[in-house]
């Protein structure tokens, strides 16, 4: 079956592999879109800037996807061929001590690498016989390539569930790619005065539809500027959803006293100019939000697809679609252009 790689010039090119083999408690699912996430975005970029240490190609795996069934293992009852599926967050086994705990998003009782990866034709998926899944049918109306943002749209639900909005309240959101576009969505509904802060115009420019102020931070200081919305007291939550010290210092430093910062975004680097006491001194409330934890209402579905249908969050307004063959574009375009967020497509 064809894969995704990077090759040895830090580009992705269309590779070969052999289609995964199920076991009776597995699914095989031809995959039909999936999306690219920021820590895709992260790999692509620390590759590309180390690609002389590349001897072979690297494998992209994916975990943001949808696609339809096309082989179901014997053990597995709820599930069918043809159905058409997406990966909202990843299984759990709800018996461990993280689950036991509430934390299911942190689940030890299973394997977390029990798929093969959505950047593929074929994707395999672990059914487990007790305990909770990450994979849910596709509601009627739903596309392929909005379900592939089910993830990311469940990260971003839970991430301002944390965060205890209350309408009235200025919430500042530092980075708008597809994850921080995903959060001002989510945030529409509860009356909030949303601000986005990005340093790229169109991403900026997406998300005015949902934000009532944006900053470029590229022009004006967003410590400055929130302060100036906020007749100089601060915002009462911020979402750091870039993942870098710099983004970390602003988000500290808009906050008002006793506020709340969300961190959603990932850091792969150590800190070396934030001073820990700026916590202690102004009294904030750090809130780290990981990931997407499984989020089912009491009918039994995920909350996304509530979501979705509501019109609440709109995946189609932010993403770019791009065929198989355009992969290394759409990285590319993700990483460094105007696209909040791509998707590819298999035919």
């Amino acid at each position: 079956m064809k894969r995704l790689f990077i090759n040895s010039s830090g580009e992705i090119e269309i590779g070969e592999e052999p289609e995964p083999k199920i076991n009776s408690y597995e699914l095989l699912i031809k995959v039909k879109a999936c999306s690219i996430c920021g820590g895709d975005i992260k790999v692509y970029k620390g590759i590309r800037e180390k690609t002389r240490e590349l001897n072979t190609p690297f494998p992209l795996k994916g975990h943001e996807w949808s696609g339809e069934i096309v082989e179901v293992g014997s053990k597995i009852t709820d599930f069918r061929v043809g159905d058409r599926v997406a990966r909202c967050f990843a299984n759990y086994c709800g018996f461990c001590i993280n689950c036991r705990l509430g934390m299911p998003n942190f689940c030890i009782g299973i394997e977390q690498e029990e798929h093969s990866g959505g950047f593929a034709e074929f994707v395999k998926f672990y059914i487990p016989p007790a305990g909770g899944r990450g994979l849910y049918k596709i509601p009627e109306g739903i596309s392929y390539e909005e379900a592939a943002l089910a993830e990311p749209g469940t990260c971003a639900i839970g991430a301002v569930l944390k965060a205890n909005v209350n309408p009235g309240d200025f919430v500042a959101v530092i980075g708008l790619g597809g994850l921080g576009q995903l959060i001002t969505q989510r945030l529409s509904a509860y009356r909030s005065y949303t601000i986005g802060i990005d340093i790229n115009e169109s991403k900026l420019s997406r998300a005015s539809k949902w934000c009532k102020y944006v900053i470029n931070s590229l022009v004006e200081d967003p410590v400055e500027k929130v302060k100036e919305i906020t007749q100089g007291i601060g915002a009462d939550i911020v979402f750091e959803v870039v993942g870098i010290e710099n983004t970390w210092i602003q988000a500290v430093e808009m906050l008002r006293m006793g506020g709340r910062l969300i961190m959603v975004g990932v850091f792969t680097e150590p800190t070396k100019r934030f001073i820990l006491d700026r916590i202690f001194r102004k009294n904030i409330n750090i809130i780290p939000a990981k990931g997407p934890s499984p989020l089912i209402t009491p009918q039994g579905e995920p909350l996304i697809w509530r979501d979705l249908r509501d019109g609440i969050i709109k995946p189609s307004l932010i993403y770019e679609v791009f065929p198989m063959e355009r992969a290394n574009e759409a990285f590319y375009k993700q990483a460094y252009g105007d696209v909040a967020k791509g998707v590819i497509k298999f035919n």
